[in-house]
């Protein structure tokens, strides 16, 4: 049992991070710096635990009574009675964009998603609350180009950029409703926004500067739910408890297309250069869409202490969703993402620190919701490997644990093109773990 020392000590920590946290912006930073932000709500985040990061990114039938797996709310009943589970996470982002003439790296990084849980009903019920990112936006692009027919030597340079990102806040709870079935639900509010500029500069001062700049914001609410069934295979032997079994875990996951209308600002000013003779035109519309229905199943085998192996696939139905960037030339297409990656286990009773540590590598494959000329559908293949550091504290009796994954991600856009994208993500959790429900004993 803590002392009541370590206890404090604990809780004010606790205190003093999520207050921190909650000074900063809740708009996430800017993780992506890629020319194919530019279209639609931009790059979708696929955002997965660290832990099961390192895996390829799967999820919707892992769970683990340490970790807070948000990919599955029916992952949130995998807790104990007295575990208090806090999840923090950031990214450093290097990214490499290349095409038939232009070489362009990026580094970013910042905030990636924070999560806490904690039983409400022993160890059959959880709640989970939190910040996940959804979608990203940054890039930055210019070119020149001649005025057709001119022989004086006009240019015009052409500027884009932009910046945003959607995040989503859950509420969800998981419970086990009989023995190895879980279920579970997330409410989930989406929100965030992101700026579109494009800027005329000419090459003559008495020519005119035109400037546009579109800016999407979204504020809605979704809704999710998931499952997990766990088959437990036959004993090695009569003596092997249930815990100790291996098993065969079922995951889905179903999030409902529901009704999205996102508010668009446009803002042209024809004559930047002028102060007494401004050309200003500002315009503000709802827009009338949904989010896509997005269906997802997991598969994983689990040799308690041993290893883990799973496969994931998920697909969102874009395709129905009506298209608000037509007049950008975009189409809606559906998408797809696949992962299957494996896990060794740690031996919780080990002495060696070595059979503590989480090992993990994984494989996916995932397209963009979107075709546009000329690039395409975009196809993305990566590959990735994490691992799992207990925190050993004397006196606690929780292991707190430092996760960490790395990724790489190659894009490739229609052959074509000739653009491609490489990028390297390494991702820091920590994942903070200690028993805040244990009732007090009087001998």
């Amino acid at each position: 049992m803590l002392s009541p020392r370590i206890r404090l000590y604990s809780t004010v920590f606790t205190i003093l991070t999520l207050t921190g946290l909650a000074g900063i912006s809740l708009q996430a930073q800017d993780m992506q710096s890629s020319p194919t932000t530019r279209y639609g709500y931009g790059i979708p985040a696929y955002a997965t635990p660290t832990l099961w990061r390192g895996t390829g990114g799967v999820g919707i039938a892992m769970s683990s009574p340490k970790a807070i797996n948000f990919t599955n709310p029916a992952a949130f009943a995998s807790t104990d009675s007295l575990s208090f589970i806090m999840d923090v996470a950031t990214s450093a982002h290097f990214g490499l964009y290349r095409d038939d003439t232009v070489r362009k790296p990026s580094l970013q990084g910042g905030l990636d998603y924070i999560a806490v849980q904690f039983p409400v009903y022993g160890d059959r019920v959880a709640l989970s609350l939190g910040l996940i990112p959804s979608f990203y936006t940054g890039y930055g692009m210019s070119t020149t180009q001649s005025v057709e027919g001119d022989t004086d030597g006009v240019k015009y340079l052409q500027s884009f950029s932009g910046k945003g990102s959607f995040q989503t806040a859950y509420l969800g709870i998981g419970a086990e409703v009989v023995r190895n079935l879980s279920l579970g639900v997330s409410a989930k509010y989406l929100f965030g926004s992101e700026t579109h500029t494009w800027t005329m500069v000419p090459n003559f001062s008495q020519l005119t500067q035109s400037m546009e700049t579109h800016r999407l914001r979204i504020s809605s609410f979704q809704a999710e739910a998931g499952l997990q069934y766990k088959l437990l295979l036959p004993a090695r032997s009569t003596a092997t408890p249930d815990a100790a079994r291996d098993q065969i875990v079922l995951g889905a996951t179903y999030s409902p297309g529901l009704p999205l209308k996102p508010k668009a600002t446009l803002i042209v000013n024809r004559n930047v250069n002028s102060q007494t003779r401004p050309d200003i035109e500002n315009k503000d519309v709802v827009l009338e869409t949904s989010t896509p229905h997005t269906v997802g199943v997991g598969l994983a085998w689990v040799r308690p202490t041993k290893y883990a192996v799973s496969a994931d696939l998920k697909t969102s139905l874009w395709s129905s969703v009506p298209n608000i960037f037509a007049g950008d030339g975009l189409q809606l297409k559906n998408s797809y993402y696949a992962a299957a990656g494996f896990q060794i286990l740690p031996d919780p009773y080990s002495r060696n620190y070595g059979r503590l540590i989480t090992y993990s590598g994984g494989i996916n494959f995932s397209t963009s919701y979107y075709e546009v000329a000329p690039i395409g559908q975009m196809k993305y293949i990566g590959a990735s490997v994490g691992v799992g550091l207990p925190i050993l504290l004397y006196g606690l009796e929780r292991n707190s644990a430092l996760n960490l994954s790395l990724e790489y991600k190659h894009g490739l856009a229609a052959k074509e093109s000739g653009f491609s994208s490489d990028m390297l993500r390494l991702t820091l959790g920590f994942a903070f773990n200690e028993t805040w429900f244990r009732k007090l004993k009087i001998y």
